[in-house]
């Protein structure tokens, strides 16, 4: 027969007790703990169950030597217990914690861990076994940060050549004043008007020259040079012709644009000392045919005095007059500057003068073939010594391409 425990004996006991008084039933249904012993029995039980690695360890719980060994299981109370795990006399540390029990089972698992000891001098290490068998490869891992950049490899081969740029703006072509205005139009009632005639034009033309550079540009050539000098300062252009007791033409040329074209030539000053006859400045056009036929359309001295007059003249070459002048010397007051226009239209050539660079005179129109038997296919600017014998200076603001 099972051995009543304590509270078994109570409960027993207050039963007996109430049957003998005559105790009624519902007495009874009031108080089930009472009837029910083994449901007030488990109200109470609690049940710690305690592993360890390893096994074999000792248990103590709130500082009692439970005297079990792991793995073991003891009732306790319910509530907060200290609780210890050990192997005295080990190389394993000691375990203790706090463990909240309730009721039913409780399970307690500790891994106890070694010792941390200082050790002796170490032993010699023994010769070094035979490498194992490689193992499997492993899954590939994931992708890992990119790298810093490696340095730049050789330069590759030199490709091949693009087409030749548009040809470049000089110094002395170039709008000072500012960028060419898109919007400008190519050409207004009178094509040498820009505000004023001295106001460079927004969008300089392939011949223009404003002679703001320090020497002559390069795209001028010398249709023939007999010493004489080109220079450049404070945006004038001076060419200076030696001393000529005979014909001495000296000019620099372009090759002239496609018809129909215009250029126009601000003549500033022709100085030359003393005053001799037939020192020459202006526009000259030259011929094609190897024959180096030109005409000047030229401001000169006539007398001593002075007096200006202005021409159109043929040459058969820079030192030889044709004897034939489209437009004989007219006289001029002898003023400066004056501007001088010629225009190629494909049919004729028109000369044209201005003492304002605004309104201009036309004094002659010629067939462009007349005397240059292919037309102009250069133009340009002319000094010389119509046999003056003194140094001729032409002094020149700009040369402009107007259409």
């Amino acid at each position: 027969m099972r051995k009543l425990k304590p509270l078994e004996t109570i409960a027993c006991a207050a039963l007996s007790f109430a049957l003998a008084a005559g105790m009624p039933s519902r007495l009874l249904a009031q108080h089930p703990d009472i009837r029910d012993l083994d449901r007030f029995r488990d109200f109470e039980k609690a049940v710690l169950v305690v592993t360890s690695y390893p096994t074999g360890a000792h248990v103590s719980i709130d500082g009692v030597d439970t005297k079990h060994l792991t793995p073991m299981s003891l009732e306790v109370r319910i509530g907060t217990h200290q609780v210890s795990v050990s192997m005295p006399n080990s190389t394993w540390n000691t375990d203790t914690r706090t463990v909240e029990i309730i009721r039913g089972n409780n399970d307690l698992s500790v891994t106890l861990l070694p010792k941390v000891t200082a050790g002796g001098p170490a032993d010699p290490q023994g010769p070094q076994g035979p490498a194992g068998p490689a193992g499997p490869a492993g899954p590939a891992g994931a992708q890992g940060k990119t790298g810093p950049q490696g340095p730049t490899g050789p330069a590759g081969p030199t490709g091949p050549q693009g087409p030749a740029g548009p040809a470049a703006v000089t110094v002395q072509d170039s709008f000072l004043l500012g960028s060419p205005d898109a919007n400008l139009p190519n050409a207004v009632s009178n094509p040498t008007v820009y505000l004023s005639p001295d106001v460079q034009p927004a969008r300089p033309k392939a011949l223009d020259d404003e002679f703001n550079g320090s020497s002559l540009n390069s795209r001028w050539m010398w249709s023939s040079q007999n010493g004489t000098t080109a220079t450049e300062a404070n945006g004038l252009l001076t060419l200076t012709a030696p001393a000529s007791a005979v014909n001495s033409m000296s000019s620099i040329a372009q090759s002239a644009p496609t018809t129909p074209w215009t250029v126009v030539l601000k003549v500033s000053s022709l100085d030359l000392i003393p005053v001799n006859p037939y020192a020459v400045s202006g526009l000259v056009l030259g011929d094609s045919t190897g024959t180096g036929k030109l005409i000047t359309f030229a401001l000169s001295f006539r007398d001593s005095n002075a007096a200006l007059g202005l021409s159109v003249d043929y040459w058969l070459t820079n030192t030889t007059y044709y004897g034939i002048s489209p437009f004989p010397a007219s006289a001029l007051p002898s003023h400066f500057p004056w501007w001088l226009k010629v225009q190629d239209d494909g049919t004729n050539l028109t000369f044209s003068f201005s003492g304002t660079g605004s309104v201009y005179t036309p004094v002659v129109t010629v067939p462009r073939n007349a005397f240059l038997s292919s037309g102009p296919t250069t133009v340009g600017i002319v000094v010389g010594s119509d046999g003056s014998a003194t140094t001729v200076n032409g002094a020149f603001d700009y040369f402009r391409q107007v259409q």
